[in-house]
Order: C-alpha cells, then sequence, then structure tokens
C-alpha cells in the first residue's frame, strides 16, 4: 500500500512541529529571546533562502528549522559551553504574523499550529550542548550541530493535554493531534535538517482508503523527518511514521508549498538529495535532561 501522493507523512510532520513549552517541567535555566533579537532571527531566515511562502503550512519545517539553527548557533558564539534558549509563545506568534504581512484583522490566517500555540501559551526550548545530545552515531555521518527540542504548554484548569485540527491544504486532508509534550532532536549535517526521536505528535487522513483504515487502527505516530534543499528554493523531505506498520515516504515541496510525491524525472539535483535523505542514519542519544 502507498501513502496517497506521498504527502500524509510529510504534510503531518511539518503540520506537527510547533513552536514549544516546557515551563511545568525543565530543570535548567534558560536564557529567554528577547523578541527584538527574535524579529531579526526571524527575518533573517526569509533573507536567507529562495522566496517561498511563509503562511503555506508545508513550508513550515523549512522556516522552523532553519529559525531555530539560527538562534542556537547564535547562543552557542556567546555560550560555547552550552545552555538553553526560550523563546515566548507570544513573541513567536506576532513576529510571524508581522513577517507574513498579516494585519491585526487578519491573523486567523495564520497556520493553525500557531494560532493553538498562542492560546496554550506555548513557549519555545531549545538545548544545546556539544557534548551532552549525541552519545555516539551508529550509522552514518557525525551532524555538524545537534539540539533537544521540547514542546508543551502549562498545565491548564481545565486539564487539556492535547489538540487537534484538520489541515485542509494535504491531500487526503490530514487530522494532525499535538499532545501537550512533544520532544524530538533537531540534526544539522549541512545538506541535511532531520528531526528525530519524534515523540508526542500523530494523526490520520480523513478520506480514501488510508481515512476508513485509520478509522480502525488510529493515529500514526510520526518517527522522524529528513529535509534537503536546492538551489531554488525547492525541497525535499522525506518522512516515517508507526502505528501497527511503518510507512515511509518522500516528498517535492516547491517555494510555494505545493507538494507532489517523490521527484520530477527531470531533476537530477533533487532526485540526488531524494537520495542522500534515504542514506542509513542512527544516532544513540543522552536522555534529555532539561524536561
Amino acid at each position: 500500500m502507498k501513502w496517497p501522493g506521498g504527502f500524509y507523512l510529510t504534510a503531518l510532520l511539518i503540520l506537527a512541529v510547533p513552536g514549544v513549552s516546557l515551563a511545568q517541567s525543565t530543570t535548567c535555566e534558560a536564557d529567554t529571546l528577547s523578541r527584538a533579537e527574535l524579529a531579526t532571527e526571524m527575518r533573517r531566515v526569509v533573507d536567507s533562502q529562495a522566496p517561498f511562502d511563509l503562511l503555506a503550512t508545508t513550508n513550515w519545517m523549512r522556516f522552523q528549522s532553519t529559525l531555530f539553527l539560527r538562534l542556537v548557533r547564535r547562543a552557542s558564539a556567546l555560550n560555547p559551553a552550552g545552555g538553553v534558549v526560550s523563546i515566548p509563545a507570544k513573541d513567536l506568534f506576532w513576529e510571524f504574523v508581522s513577517l507574513a504581512g498579516l494585519g491585526i484583522d487578519e491573523t486567523e490566517r495564520a497556520p493553525a499550529h500557531m494560532l493553538w500555540a498562542l492560546h496554550l501559551d506555548q513557549e519555545t526550548r531549545l538545548e544545546y550542548r556539544p557534548d551532552s545530545i549525541v552519545l555516539r552515531v551508529k550509522k552514518g555521518l557525525e551532524p555538524a550541530l545537534a539540539v533537544n527540542v521540547g514542546i508543551t504548554w502549562p498545565d491548564r484548569e481545565d486539564g487539556q493535554d492535547k489538540y487537534s485540527f484538520i489541515d485542509t491544504l494535504s491531500v487526503p486532508k490530514l487530522k494532525v493531534t499535538n499532545r501537550q509534550k512533544v520532544t524530538f532532536r533537531l540534526l544539522d549535517f549541512g545538506d541535511m535538517v532531520v528531526y528525530d526521536k519524534i515523540s508526542g505528535t500523530s494523526g490520520r487522513p480523513l478520506s480514501g482508503v488510508l481515512g476508513a483504515l485509520f478509522k480502525v487502527i488510529g493515529e500514526g505516530d510520526v518517527k522522524y523527518a529528513r529535509a534537503g534543499m536546492a538551489e531554488d528554493g525547492v525541497q525535499v523531505v522525506r518522512a516515517k511514521a508507526k502505528k501497527l506498520f511503518s510507512r515511509t515516504g518522500t516528498v517535492t515541496i516547491s517555494p510555494d508549498g505545493v507538494a507532489e510525491k517523490d521527484v520530477p524525472e527531470n531533476r537530477p539535483d533533487l532526485a540526488a538529495i531524494a537520495a542522500r535523505l534515504k542514506e542509513d542514519l542512527e544516532l544513540e542519544y543522552y536522555p534529555y535532561r532539561c524536561w
């Protein structure tokens, strides 16, 4: 069985990894990024890449991963021993809205996961420590940079510990669920970015044969996603999800957010990226120490 359009796995990952908060469980002091600093780095993310549609949910991974890695490299230059960067939810939301060119009366056009992040007061925390994240590389190359990312929101009086939303841009449409605590390892290999060991986010297609299947087996958990980008801004993403069985799919995403299964036959550069994403990669990590 194939995933329709190859899109389900990738869209699920892209949509299910918003800004993050660990206010209730952290044991490490964090340096809170100022709103001005955040705005500057977010603008640099956009300026450093070929133009892309910032509001397209399929482009979220390219924006988020680049932003997180820029922030960590900036922090590492100031504190080589490592630490934790904290990004307030409201700052991330309002600076994103401004960067996307949305007016104060257009905030409902922001991606659903960002609206939820603002509502639930999610706060991003990025832990960077040169010798305390990757324990050893079992297969593949050593990453140039490794970051621990955690996602949660403060306990609420109403007991809400997850949220779901429907992404209407995916084919088929997806129901995405994020739990109160989401964690993953963010790895930068230079030619490839990896979200590894993802925990706390899941989803399922809502239509077609797969929609009927997932009604029975429940939502599939995203395990990893790998992404590489061509010079013209076209991105190739390979992702894996698992429930009763595992499925892996490759998707090509154009700067306007349109996603297609696999890579076009007339793009050898994209084929090379896809081959890179398929290479064996297995890392062993130190346990999380800050959440």
